[in-house]
C-alpha cells in the first residue's frame, strides 16, 4: 500500500498499476485489496488509475474474471500459440487455458486483452501459424518476447526471419496491434537483453529495419 500511495502521489494525473511476474492470481485476495486501495486513493487525489495483469490464466475463474472486468483491467495472457506449441512451453495447459479464454473472449472488450507470446530460435518458423491461430480465436493485440539463455542460441538470421514473419502478418492482417513493433517505420522493437551467438547483434531495445535486413549500428 505504501508503494501505491507513493506512486499515486507523483505529479502525473494518470497512473497504471501492473500486477505481473510469477502468477498474480495466486494472491487474488491481496490483488483485490490493493486494487480497491489504489482506486480509493486515486479518487482522493483526483487522479485516474488504470490496472493491468499478466497471467497464465490457469487460475482464472468466474469470480476473478468478474473482478478484473469490473475494474477495467487490461488482461495480458501468456500463450505461446496454438495448443500444440503452447503445450511445449506451458506444461500441457492448453485445454484448460483455451476453455477459459473462449469464455473471456465472448464476454469482453478485445482491446483490453493482449497475448504475451514468447519464442526462441527454433520457434521462429512457427510464428505465422501461431499468430494466425490466435487471430482466428479473436485476438488482435500481441506482445512478442524473445527467450534467450544457454539453451536458446540466437543468430542474426533468426532475427531477420522473425521480422519477415511479422511483416507478412501485418500485410495480411492490418488490424493487428503488436505492442513492441512500429508498423509505420517497419521495424521490430524488442525490450529483451541478450546476445546472438555469432556476436552479430546485441538485442536490447533494438530497432531492426525490416526493409534492409541489416543490423543496427
Amino acid at each position: 500500500k505504501n508503494i501505491l500511495d507513493f506512486l499515486l502521489e507523483q505529479k502525473w494525473n494518470t497512473k497504471t498499476v501492473s500486477f505481473f511476474w510469477w502468477e498474480p492470481l495466486l494472491e487474488f485476495e491481496l490483488l483485490k485489496k490493493l486494487t480497491l486501495h489504489a482506486k480509493q486513493r486515486a479518487m482522493e487525489l483526483n487522479k485516474k488509475v488504470n490496472f493491468c495483469i499478466a497471467t497464465n490464466f490457469m487460475l482464472m475463474n468466474e469470480k476473478s474474471m468478474s473482478f478484473l472486468k469490473e475494474n477495467n483491467f487490461d488482461i495480458h495472457i501468456s500463450i505461446n500459440g496454438d495448443p500444440k506449441n503452447n503445450n511445449i512451453l506451458r506444461d500441457n495447459s492448453s485445454d484448460l487455458v483455451f476453455s477459459k479464454v473462449d469464455t473471456l473472449m465472448s464476454n469482453s472488450d478485445k482491446k483490453n486483452i493482449c497475448i504475451l507470446i514468447a519464442f526462441w530460435p527454433n520457434e521462429v518458423k512457427n510464428i505465422r501459424v501461431n499468430i494466425l491461430y490466435l487471430i482466428n480465436k479473436g485476438f488482435v493485440k500481441f506482445n512478442f518476447e524473445l527467450i534467450y539463455g544457454e539453451n536458446f542460441t540466437w543468430k542474426k538470421q533468426d532475427i531477420v526471419n522473425a521480422v519477415k514473419e511479422i511483416k507478412f502478418l501485418y500485410t495480411q492482417h492490418p488490424e493487428l496491434d503488436i505492442m513492441n513493433t512500429h508498423k509505420s517505420e517497419n521495424f521490430l522493437d524488442i525490450d529483451t537483453k541478450g546476445t546472438c551467438s555469432d556476436n552479430s547483434l546485441e538485442f536490447y531495445n533494438i530497432r531492426w529495419v525490416n526493409s534492409s535486413h541489416t543490423a543496427p549500428e
